[in-house]
């Protein structure tokens, strides 16, 4: 994370601060990284129709997320990032994990929180991107 802050430059982090989380969120203000460190608390949140993991499935189909994908083609068994993804994705909440679905919503959350997005119970159409 530290060492790809000047090549990545990300706009903030978010780390779930949930037992061991806590000391990297520590270690991430200590080094003081080029980017704000948000902490996330997961529990019940993650079901919040507005903030939580069924929002995330709503903006993918509203066309939301953009995400560079490629053009080359990959085998069905293929275990690359992003097939890992695409594959957690498909199988959420069944799946045996789901560590790059909540890696979608932390993201998000680092986003929201950095840009000012603000989101209601009334749906998307009230998000502003100014």
């Amino acid at each position: 994370v530290y060492k790809r802050q000047d090549i990545d430059h990300p706009v903030a982090f978010c780390v779930e601060n949930n037992g061991y989380q806590k000391s990297l969120i520590q270690w991430l203000k200590a080094v003081k990284v080029n980017a704000p460190v948000i902490s996330y608390t997961t529990g019940l949140n993650k079901a919040d129709l507005d903030l939580g993991l069924p929002s995330i499935a709503l903006e993918f189909e509203s066309g939301l997320w953009k995400i560079p994908m490629g053009d080359s083609e990959h085998e069905s068994e293929c275990t690359c990032p992003i097939c890992v993804w695409l594959s957690e994705m498909e199988d959420y909440p069944l799946g045996k994990y789901n560590d790059t679905v909540m890696a979608c919503l932390f993201a998000r959350e680092a986003f929201r929180q950095s840009s000012g997005v603000e989101t209601s119970s009334s749906g998307f159409d009230t998000w502003s991107f100014a």
